[in-house]
């Protein structure tokens, strides 16, 4: 990873302490979003949102995409 990757993730993560807060949700464990949800005290629409930022900044994977 290069220094400009490491720079835009830096940048993402400051820009939202809730992404920040998913990724600690997810620190032990794969969780489904609703479950996320209640970890960070957060409505299941914003995590989804978090979740899909995270994963095109390549920080989180989905393991079952075909499911909603």
């Amino acid at each position: 990873m290069s220094k400009k990757d490491d720079m835009s993730i830096i940048s993402l993560l400051a820009r939202s302490k809730k992404r920040i807060n998913v990724l600690k949700s997810l620190e032990k464990e794969d969780k489904i979003p609703s479950k996320i949800s209640k970890d960070i005290n957060d409505n299941s629409n914003h995590v989804s949102k978090y979740l899909k930022t995270l994963k095109e900044a390549d920080l989180v994977e989905c393991l079952n995409e075909e499911d909603k």
